[in-house]
């Protein structure tokens, strides 16, 4: 008896939790039911933003960031010295450039360099480029 009255109790609290009425005799289905309207609002929450969330955070992505990623911009080595450099991968294949200079075709600047860092400088907009360690 004690049995049955805590299987009850939790099935009438499942019950409760998601806002439905409890069926006498029915704990079986009650307990499909349930299962079925996690499911579905667990699907409500993960699935993914609208289209028009995607639309704002690509508006947000600075020219500099999409620079990089559209060229798929790697920093690959790094030589620090008197002259120091960066080399670099991208879409079309591997540049080394100086500190100071701007990478072929484009306005991005390398402006200082790190043992695993290099700063790139674009207008008013800068980015952090790490290396990939392999």
């Amino acid at each position: 008896m004690e049995r049955e009255l805590s299987s009850t109790g939790a099935s009438t609290t499942a019950a409760a939790a998601l806002d439905v009425q409890p069926t006498s005799g029915a704990s079986s289905s009650s307990l499909e039911f349930a299962r079925a309207e996690i499911d579905a609002r667990l699907t409500q929450v993960l699935e993914p933003k609208s289209s028009l969330a995607r639309a704002q955070e690509t508006t947000q992505e600075s020219s500099l960031a999409r620079f990089v990623r559209e060229q798929n911009l790697k920093l690959s080595g790094v030589v620090l010295g008197p002259t120091s450099v960066a080399i670099f991968q991208s879409k079309d294949g591997f540049t080394v450039l100086p500190v100071g200079r701007t990478l072929p075709g484009s306005d991005v600047l390398l402006k200082s360099l790190s043992a695993k860092e290099a700063l790139l400088v674009q207008g008013s907009e800068t980015l952090n480029l790490t290396m990939d360690n392999p």
